[in-house]
């Protein structure tokens, strides 16, 4: 069985998260739609960064870069994105659980 990174784990709670927000979308509700390719589109360009940065990790790894600060920076922007991303997260979850706490 295949280990997920960090980042295939929150792509795969978004795109969870992408089908319910379909479902709620044939009820009508598009603004939840928006804020879904939002946040989708946020995830492509974090996969994104992680991908250079482990193809700049290999190219320095096999002697095709020379230059480690290239290599570095690529995986500094990855690792602030994740970390980003990942706060942004635990705003949401923290937002949706102080919702579910409020009486109705």
């Amino acid at each position: 069985m295949r280990v997920l990174s960090p980042y295939e784990r929150v792509a795969s709670n978004v795109k969870n998260l992408s089908d319910k927000e379909k479902q709620m979308k044939l009820a009508g509700n598009d603004s939840i739609s928006r804020f879904g390719d939002l946040l989708d589109g946020a995830i492509g360009n974090l996969s994104k960064l992680e991908v250079e940065a482990d193809r700049l990790t290999e190219k320095l790894a096999t002697g095709e870069i020379e230059d480690v600060h290239q290599v570095m920076i690529a995986a500094e922007k990855a690792k602030l994105a994740f970390q980003f991303a990942l706060e942004v997260r635990n705003k949401i979850v923290n937002a949706y659980k102080e919702i579910m706490r409020m009486p109705i």
